[in-house]
Protein backbone atom coordinates (compact mmCIF):
# COMPACT_ATOMS: atom_id res chain seq x y z
CA UNK A 1 0.00 0.00 0.00
CA UNK A 2 1.05 3.55 -1.12
CA UNK A 3 2.18 5.45 2.09
CA UNK A 4 2.18 9.69 1.20
CA UNK A 5 3.53 10.00 4.65
CA UNK A 6 5.87 7.78 4.35
CA UNK A 7 7.15 8.72 0.73
CA UNK A 8 7.28 12.42 2.24
CA UNK A 9 10.08 12.06 4.93
CA UNK A 10 11.99 10.17 1.94
CA UNK A 11 11.76 12.88 -0.22
CA UNK A 12 12.18 15.45 2.61
CA UNK A 13 15.55 12.97 4.35
CA UNK A 14 16.74 12.80 1.00
CA UNK A 15 16.65 16.83 0.19
CA UNK A 16 13.66 17.04 -2.55
CA UNK A 17 11.55 19.04 -0.56
CA UNK A 18 12.98 22.52 0.33
CA UNK A 19 12.40 23.86 3.81
CA UNK A 20 9.77 26.01 4.38
CA UNK A 21 10.21 29.88 3.79
CA UNK A 22 9.45 31.59 7.06
CA UNK A 23 7.88 35.07 7.46
CA UNK A 24 7.63 35.53 11.09
CA UNK A 25 9.66 33.34 12.77
CA UNK A 26 8.18 33.80 16.46
CA UNK A 27 7.81 36.14 19.36
CA UNK A 28 7.44 40.05 18.46
CA UNK A 29 8.60 38.84 15.00
CA UNK A 30 12.05 37.76 16.01
CA UNK A 31 14.08 39.92 14.19
CA UNK A 32 12.28 39.57 11.21
CA UNK A 33 12.75 41.67 7.73
CA UNK A 34 9.77 43.72 6.64
CA UNK A 35 11.23 45.36 4.07
CA UNK A 36 9.06 45.23 1.01
CA UNK A 37 6.29 44.92 3.20
CA UNK A 38 3.09 47.23 2.40
CA UNK A 39 -0.09 46.32 4.18
CA UNK A 40 -2.96 48.38 4.43
CA UNK A 41 -3.53 51.49 6.25
CA UNK A 42 -7.21 51.63 6.94
CA UNK A 43 -9.68 49.03 7.58
CA UNK A 44 -13.38 48.31 9.42
CA UNK A 45 -15.37 45.20 9.82
CA UNK A 46 -16.73 45.69 6.05
CA UNK A 47 -13.75 46.94 4.57
CA UNK A 48 -10.53 45.22 3.96
CA UNK A 49 -11.12 42.23 6.35
CA UNK A 50 -10.26 39.21 3.77
CA UNK A 51 -11.36 36.46 6.61
CA UNK A 52 -12.26 35.67 10.12
CA UNK A 53 -11.81 32.42 11.69
CA UNK A 54 -12.94 30.47 14.99
CA UNK A 55 -10.23 28.72 17.22
CA UNK A 56 -11.32 26.42 19.54
CA UNK A 57 -10.31 26.92 23.20
CA UNK A 58 -8.19 29.95 24.27
CA UNK A 59 -5.18 31.94 23.93
CA UNK A 60 -2.94 34.56 23.95
CA UNK A 61 0.14 33.49 22.57
CA UNK A 62 1.31 35.31 18.96
CA UNK A 63 1.01 33.32 15.52
CA UNK A 64 3.91 32.44 13.52
CA UNK A 65 3.75 31.78 9.88
CA UNK A 66 5.71 30.00 7.22
CA UNK A 67 5.31 29.36 3.61
CA UNK A 68 1.85 30.76 4.05
CA UNK A 69 0.65 29.53 6.58
CA UNK A 70 -0.17 30.33 10.52
CA UNK A 71 0.63 28.42 13.41
CA UNK A 72 -1.52 29.27 16.11
CA UNK A 73 -0.99 27.59 19.78
CA UNK A 74 -4.39 26.71 22.35
CA UNK A 75 -5.48 25.30 25.51
CA UNK A 76 -8.22 23.54 24.96
CA UNK A 77 -11.08 22.10 27.67
CA UNK A 78 -12.00 23.70 30.94
CA UNK A 79 -9.07 22.81 32.85
CA UNK A 80 -6.43 22.89 29.73
CA UNK A 81 -7.27 19.06 29.60
CA UNK A 82 -5.21 19.28 26.21
CA UNK A 83 -2.91 21.81 24.24
CA UNK A 84 -3.23 22.29 20.65
CA UNK A 85 -0.66 23.47 17.69
CA UNK A 86 -2.96 24.64 14.86
CA UNK A 87 -2.24 25.11 11.21
CA UNK A 88 -4.49 28.18 9.01
CA UNK A 89 -4.46 28.72 5.72
CA UNK A 90 -3.55 32.45 5.81
CA UNK A 91 -5.60 32.16 1.80
CA UNK A 92 -8.52 31.91 3.43
CA UNK A 93 -8.82 31.21 7.31
CA UNK A 94 -9.02 27.82 6.67
CA UNK A 95 -7.76 24.71 8.54
CA UNK A 96 -4.75 22.66 7.08
CA UNK A 97 -4.49 20.29 10.20
CA UNK A 98 -4.64 20.30 14.07
CA UNK A 99 -2.21 18.51 16.33
CA UNK A 100 -3.59 17.94 19.73
CA UNK A 101 -2.28 16.39 22.73
CA UNK A 102 -3.04 15.57 26.32
CA UNK A 103 -1.91 18.26 28.89
CA UNK A 104 0.88 17.83 31.58
CA UNK A 105 -0.32 19.74 34.08
CA UNK A 106 -4.10 21.06 34.03
CA UNK A 107 -5.36 24.16 35.62
CA UNK A 108 -8.46 25.39 35.40
CA UNK A 109 -9.07 28.24 32.83
CA UNK A 110 -9.94 31.14 34.75
CA UNK A 111 -9.05 34.97 33.82
CA UNK A 112 -6.24 34.81 36.04
CA UNK A 113 -3.83 32.20 34.50
CA UNK A 114 -2.04 32.47 31.32
CA UNK A 115 -3.82 31.02 28.29
CA UNK A 116 -1.40 29.45 26.34
CA UNK A 117 0.40 32.64 26.80
CA UNK A 118 3.81 31.34 25.78
CA UNK A 119 4.33 32.00 22.03
CA UNK A 120 5.98 29.25 19.56
CA UNK A 121 8.81 29.59 16.84
CA UNK A 122 8.98 28.40 13.41
CA UNK A 123 12.04 27.33 11.21
CA UNK A 124 11.90 26.07 7.80
CA UNK A 125 11.92 22.46 9.58
CA UNK A 126 9.32 22.43 12.15
CA UNK A 127 7.26 24.43 14.55
CA UNK A 128 8.60 24.40 18.02
CA UNK A 129 5.29 25.60 20.49
CA UNK A 130 5.68 26.21 24.40
CA UNK A 131 3.04 25.99 26.99
CA UNK A 132 2.07 26.84 30.50
CA UNK A 133 1.61 23.33 31.20
CA UNK A 134 4.99 22.25 30.70
CA UNK A 135 4.85 20.64 27.20
CA UNK A 136 7.40 21.61 24.46
CA UNK A 137 6.73 20.13 21.29
CA UNK A 138 8.12 19.80 17.80
CA UNK A 139 5.79 19.54 14.89
CA UNK A 140 6.83 19.11 11.02
CA UNK A 141 5.03 21.32 8.90
CA UNK A 142 2.60 18.06 7.59
CA UNK A 143 1.36 18.06 10.68
CA UNK A 144 2.90 15.11 12.18
CA UNK A 145 4.96 15.41 15.48
CA UNK A 146 8.58 15.33 15.69
CA UNK A 147 8.87 15.05 19.15
CA UNK A 148 7.95 16.06 22.87
CA UNK A 149 8.60 16.24 26.46
CA UNK A 150 7.33 17.35 29.97
CA UNK A 151 10.04 19.90 30.88
CA UNK A 152 8.24 20.52 34.26
CA UNK A 153 9.23 17.27 35.21
CA UNK A 154 12.57 18.03 35.99
CA UNK A 155 11.89 20.93 38.22
CA UNK A 156 11.73 20.18 42.04
CA UNK A 157 8.39 22.55 42.07
CA UNK A 158 6.54 24.49 40.58
CA UNK A 159 4.93 27.85 41.24
CA UNK A 160 4.55 30.86 40.09
CA UNK A 161 1.53 33.45 40.19
CA UNK A 162 -0.91 33.58 36.69
CA UNK A 163 1.01 30.82 34.96
CA UNK A 164 4.10 31.22 32.93
CA UNK A 165 4.15 33.35 29.63
CA UNK A 166 7.76 33.59 28.44
CA UNK A 167 7.66 32.99 25.17
CA UNK A 168 10.33 30.66 23.00
CA UNK A 169 13.27 31.68 21.25
CA UNK A 170 15.55 30.16 18.89
CA UNK A 171 19.42 29.61 17.26
CA UNK A 172 19.76 28.03 14.09
CA UNK A 173 19.99 24.59 16.13
CA UNK A 174 18.58 25.31 19.56
CA UNK A 175 15.59 26.57 21.30
CA UNK A 176 16.10 28.79 24.33
CA UNK A 177 12.67 28.38 27.63
CA UNK A 178 12.60 30.36 30.69
CA UNK A 179 10.87 29.50 33.85
CA UNK A 180 11.01 32.41 36.18
CA UNK A 181 8.88 31.48 38.88
CA UNK A 182 8.71 31.19 43.05
CA UNK A 183 10.39 27.90 42.77
CA UNK A 184 13.08 26.80 40.74
CA UNK A 185 14.31 28.82 37.91
CA UNK A 186 16.33 28.67 34.99
CA UNK A 187 16.84 29.58 31.63
CA UNK A 188 17.00 26.71 29.33
CA UNK A 189 18.33 25.07 25.78
CA UNK A 190 17.10 22.04 23.57
CA UNK A 191 18.54 20.35 20.71
CA UNK A 192 15.60 20.98 17.76
CA UNK A 193 16.47 17.52 16.11
CA UNK A 194 14.92 15.75 18.95
CA UNK A 195 14.66 17.95 22.03
CA UNK A 196 17.28 16.59 24.21
CA UNK A 197 18.37 19.40 26.93
CA UNK A 198 21.89 21.20 26.47
CA UNK A 199 22.44 23.17 28.85
CA UNK A 200 20.13 24.36 31.86
CA UNK A 201 21.25 27.37 33.80
CA UNK A 202 19.82 28.13 37.31
CA UNK A 203 18.47 31.58 37.85
CA UNK A 204 17.50 33.03 41.24
CA UNK A 205 13.64 32.75 42.07
CA UNK A 206 11.89 35.28 41.26
CA UNK A 207 8.49 35.86 39.45
CA UNK A 208 8.43 37.65 35.85
CA UNK A 209 6.43 36.52 32.56
CA UNK A 210 8.54 37.96 30.26
CA UNK A 211 10.28 36.69 27.08
CA UNK A 212 13.94 35.99 26.39
CA UNK A 213 15.18 37.06 23.13
CA UNK A 214 18.66 36.87 20.81
CA UNK A 215 20.71 39.93 20.54
CA UNK A 216 23.89 39.43 18.45
CA UNK A 217 26.58 41.01 19.94
CA UNK A 218 30.28 41.02 17.88
CA UNK A 219 28.42 38.53 15.41
CA UNK A 220 27.66 35.98 18.39
CA UNK A 221 24.39 35.26 19.93
CA UNK A 222 23.84 35.80 23.21
CA UNK A 223 20.19 35.29 25.13
CA UNK A 224 19.06 38.37 27.04
CA UNK A 225 16.62 37.86 29.61
CA UNK A 226 14.52 40.16 32.01
CA UNK A 227 13.53 39.23 35.52
CA UNK A 228 11.91 41.45 38.60
CA UNK A 229 15.05 43.36 38.81
CA UNK A 230 17.74 42.50 36.71
CA UNK A 231 18.31 41.94 32.84
CA UNK A 232 20.92 39.36 31.88
CA UNK A 233 22.78 37.82 29.41
CA UNK A 234 23.80 34.35 28.38
CA UNK A 235 25.84 32.59 25.64
CA UNK A 236 23.65 30.97 23.28
CA UNK A 237 26.31 27.85 23.12
CA UNK A 238 26.75 26.83 26.24
CA UNK A 239 24.02 29.01 28.82
CA UNK A 240 26.89 31.15 30.81
CA UNK A 241 25.82 33.69 32.12
CA UNK A 242 27.86 36.90 30.50
CA UNK A 243 26.38 40.17 31.82
CA UNK A 244 23.52 41.18 34.38
CA UNK A 245 22.10 44.48 35.20
CA UNK A 246 20.85 44.85 38.35
CA UNK A 247 18.12 46.99 40.61
CA UNK A 248 16.23 47.11 37.55
CA UNK A 249 12.44 48.42 38.00
CA UNK A 250 9.29 47.12 36.39
CA UNK A 251 10.42 44.72 33.91
CA UNK A 252 8.85 41.62 34.83
CA UNK A 253 6.78 41.59 31.67
CA UNK A 254 8.07 43.42 28.84
CA UNK A 255 11.01 42.31 26.70
CA UNK A 256 14.17 43.72 25.98
CA UNK A 257 14.36 44.47 22.06
CA UNK A 258 17.37 45.11 20.19
CA UNK A 259 17.85 47.97 17.85
CA UNK A 260 21.36 47.04 16.40
CA UNK A 261 24.19 45.03 17.00
CA UNK A 262 24.46 44.71 21.00
CA UNK A 263 22.15 47.12 21.78
CA UNK A 264 18.33 46.68 23.18
CA UNK A 265 15.75 48.46 24.71
CA UNK A 266 14.39 48.23 28.07
CA UNK A 267 10.43 48.90 29.13
CA UNK A 268 9.07 49.40 32.34
CA UNK A 269 6.16 50.34 34.09
CA UNK A 270 5.84 51.33 37.82
CA UNK A 271 3.67 48.20 38.74
CA UNK A 272 -0.14 48.33 39.47
CA UNK A 273 0.57 50.38 42.87
CA UNK A 274 3.24 52.18 41.80
CA UNK A 275 5.58 50.32 43.93
CA UNK A 276 8.21 50.31 40.97
CA UNK A 277 7.83 53.81 39.35
CA UNK A 278 11.13 55.30 40.95
CA UNK A 279 13.57 52.21 39.94
CA UNK A 280 11.71 52.27 36.81
CA UNK A 281 12.70 56.00 36.47
CA UNK A 282 16.19 54.95 36.91
CA UNK A 283 16.74 52.26 34.74
CA UNK A 284 13.97 52.06 31.81
CA UNK A 285 16.09 53.14 28.19
CA UNK A 286 18.63 51.62 26.21
CA UNK A 287 21.84 49.63 26.55
CA UNK A 288 24.34 48.47 24.69
CA UNK A 289 27.00 45.62 25.37
CA UNK A 290 30.50 45.85 24.52
CA UNK A 291 33.57 43.54 24.84
CA UNK A 292 35.96 43.67 27.83
CA UNK A 293 39.61 42.27 28.31
CA UNK A 294 37.20 39.51 31.07
CA UNK A 295 34.04 39.02 28.99
CA UNK A 296 30.98 41.52 28.49
CA UNK A 297 29.46 44.30 30.57
CA UNK A 298 26.16 46.16 29.74
CA UNK A 299 26.63 50.17 29.20
CA UNK A 300 24.11 52.12 29.85
CA UNK A 301 23.00 54.45 27.05
CA UNK A 302 20.46 57.08 27.93
CA UNK A 303 17.32 56.65 29.92
CA UNK A 304 13.50 57.90 30.20
CA UNK A 305 12.13 58.97 33.33
CA UNK A 306 8.33 59.50 31.59
CA UNK A 307 7.62 56.96 29.25
CA UNK A 308 6.14 53.66 30.53
CA UNK A 309 4.59 50.54 29.03
CA UNK A 310 2.07 48.20 30.35
CA UNK A 311 2.09 44.58 29.07
CA UNK A 312 3.71 45.31 25.49
CA UNK A 313 7.50 46.33 25.12
CA UNK A 314 8.74 49.42 23.57
CA UNK A 315 9.34 48.91 20.01
CA UNK A 316 12.45 50.44 17.86
CA UNK A 317 11.79 51.36 14.35
CA UNK A 318 13.73 53.27 11.51
CA UNK A 319 15.87 55.13 14.38
CA UNK A 320 12.89 55.72 16.76
CA UNK A 321 11.48 53.85 20.06
CA UNK A 322 8.07 53.64 20.71
CA UNK A 323 6.41 53.87 24.40
CA UNK A 324 2.51 53.02 25.02
CA UNK A 325 1.19 52.70 28.18
CA UNK A 326 -1.91 50.90 29.26
CA UNK A 327 -4.38 54.83 28.64
CA UNK A 328 -2.77 55.20 24.83
CA UNK A 329 -0.28 57.83 25.90
CA UNK A 330 2.46 57.47 23.67
CA UNK A 331 6.51 58.68 23.62
CA UNK A 332 8.59 58.49 20.58
CA UNK A 333 12.20 59.19 21.70
CA UNK A 334 15.53 59.25 19.57
CA UNK A 335 17.20 55.75 19.59
CA UNK A 336 20.52 57.34 19.01
CA UNK A 337 19.80 60.00 22.38
CA UNK A 338 17.44 59.38 24.11
CA UNK A 339 15.26 62.34 23.53
CA UNK A 340 12.09 63.10 23.03
CA UNK A 341 10.60 63.56 19.40
CA UNK A 342 7.47 63.98 20.62
CA UNK A 343 4.58 62.90 23.65
CA UNK A 344 1.14 62.28 21.88
CA UNK A 345 -2.27 60.22 23.07
CA UNK A 346 -3.91 57.97 20.36
CA UNK A 347 -7.44 56.81 21.00
CA UNK A 348 -6.55 52.61 20.40
CA UNK A 349 -6.60 52.45 24.03
CA UNK A 350 -4.88 50.16 25.86
CA UNK A 351 -2.31 48.21 23.80
CA UNK A 352 -1.50 44.89 25.38
CA UNK A 353 0.47 43.90 22.01
CA UNK A 354 3.71 45.68 21.33
CA UNK A 355 3.85 48.17 18.24
CA UNK A 356 5.07 47.06 15.12
CA UNK A 357 7.53 49.07 12.51
CA UNK A 358 6.60 48.72 8.87
CA UNK A 359 8.28 50.92 6.26
CA UNK A 360 7.06 54.17 6.88
CA UNK A 361 4.80 53.32 9.16
CA UNK A 362 3.82 52.42 12.82
CA UNK A 363 1.24 49.81 14.17
CA UNK A 364 -0.53 50.12 17.57
CA UNK A 365 -3.15 47.34 18.35
CA UNK A 366 -5.28 48.28 20.56
CA UNK A 367 -6.66 45.60 23.28
CA UNK A 368 -10.28 46.14 22.24
CA UNK A 369 -10.12 46.21 18.40
CA UNK A 370 -8.88 49.78 17.62
CA UNK A 371 -5.56 50.28 16.07
CA UNK A 372 -3.99 53.53 15.32
CA UNK A 373 -1.76 53.89 12.40
CA UNK A 374 0.88 56.31 12.83
CA UNK A 375 3.75 57.72 10.15
CA UNK A 376 7.07 56.64 11.46
CA UNK A 377 9.21 59.58 12.47
CA UNK A 378 9.70 62.59 15.10
CA UNK A 379 6.84 64.21 13.94
CA UNK A 380 3.10 62.97 15.45
CA UNK A 381 1.40 62.14 12.86
CA UNK A 382 -1.98 59.89 12.88
CA UNK A 383 -2.80 58.34 9.94
CA UNK A 384 -5.83 56.44 10.79
CA UNK A 385 -7.50 54.76 13.77
CA UNK A 386 -9.13 51.45 12.62
CA UNK A 387 -11.67 49.18 14.18
CA UNK A 388 -11.24 45.68 14.02
CA UNK A 389 -14.82 44.78 15.83
CA UNK A 390 -17.14 46.24 18.17
CA UNK A 391 -15.91 45.47 21.69
CA UNK A 392 -17.69 44.47 24.39
CA UNK A 393 -18.29 46.45 27.83
CA UNK A 394 -16.53 43.49 29.77
CA UNK A 395 -13.28 42.80 27.18
CA UNK A 396 -10.85 39.91 27.89
CA UNK A 397 -10.84 35.85 26.85
CA UNK A 398 -14.09 35.51 28.24
CA UNK A 399 -16.31 38.14 28.87
CA UNK A 400 -14.98 40.04 24.82
CA UNK A 401 -12.38 40.31 22.56
CA UNK A 402 -9.01 41.36 23.64
CA UNK A 403 -6.00 41.56 20.57
CA UNK A 404 -2.74 40.00 21.97
CA UNK A 405 -0.58 39.99 18.98
CA UNK A 406 -0.29 41.90 15.44
CA UNK A 407 1.91 39.85 12.67
CA UNK A 408 2.80 41.47 9.09
CA UNK A 409 2.92 38.84 6.57
CA UNK A 410 3.91 40.25 3.25
CA UNK A 411 0.86 43.03 2.07
CA UNK A 412 -1.45 41.46 5.27
CA UNK A 413 -1.87 42.05 9.05
CA UNK A 414 -2.94 38.93 11.06
CA UNK A 415 -4.76 39.87 14.60
CA UNK A 416 -5.23 37.20 16.82
CA UNK A 417 -7.52 37.47 19.51
CA UNK A 418 -8.35 34.60 22.59
CA UNK A 419 -10.53 32.93 20.00
CA UNK A 420 -10.54 33.94 16.74
CA UNK A 421 -7.88 35.59 13.94
CA UNK A 422 -8.57 38.13 11.51
CA UNK A 423 -6.78 38.89 8.69
CA UNK A 424 -6.58 42.49 6.81
CA UNK A 425 -5.45 43.38 3.65
CA UNK A 426 -6.37 45.64 1.13
CA UNK A 427 -9.10 45.31 -1.22
CA UNK A 428 -10.00 42.03 0.25
CA UNK A 429 -13.96 41.01 -1.00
Amino acid sequence: MFRPSIFLALLATAGVLPAAEVSWPGFLGAGVDLAGSDPPVTWSPEENVAWTTELPGVGQSTPVAADGVAYVTQVLGETKESVAVIAIDLADGSEKWRYEAPSSRQEKVSLYVSLSAPSPVVDGNAVYAWFETGDLVAVGHDGEALWSKNVLADLDSFAIRHGLAGSLAQVDDKIFVLIDQEGPSALMAFDKTDGATLWSTPRETTTAWSSPFVITVDGKPQIVTSGAGTIAGYDAADGRELWKIDGVGGNNVPTPLPFADGKFLIGANGGRSGESSAAAAETNGAYEIVATDGGYEAKRLWNTDEATVSFNSPAPHAGYGYWINRVGALWCLDLATGERAYRGRVDCGSCWATPVGVGDRVYLPGRTGKTTVLAAGPEFDELATNTLFEASEDGGPFGGETVYALVVVDDTLLFRTGAKLYLVRDDAE
